[in-house]
């Protein structure tokens, strides 16, 4: 998606919860909806044109040093650490 390429992605919870609707999802146990999705992609520009504008719009949010800062966050955690600190870090 930062190099301005559409996404055609399976529709499970966590895809969902990345990537919003900035991708067009197919049924990860239908292989021919994924080629039907992927074919939209490809023979609509005006709707390949909108998944890579709203790829663009979704990468902003994620940034890798906020990433890192997270990341050395739950490294330094202390011992007593329960996931109901979690909220902490965000």
């Amino acid at each position: 998606m930062a190099v301005g390429l559409p996404a055609a992605l399976s529709d499970i919870d966590c895809h969902r919860e990345v990537y919003g609707d900035s991708v067009i999802y197919f049924d990860p146990h239908d292989q021919q909806d994924m080629a039907k999705q992927m074919n939209l992609l490809i023979k609509n520009p005006a709707l390949k044109r909108d998944y890579i504008n709203r790829g663009y719009e979704q990468v902003k949010k994620y940034d890798w040093t906020k990433t890192a800062a997270i990341t050395l966050k739950v490294f330094n955690v202390p011992r007593n650490f329960t996931f109901s600190h979690l909220y902490c870090f965000f």
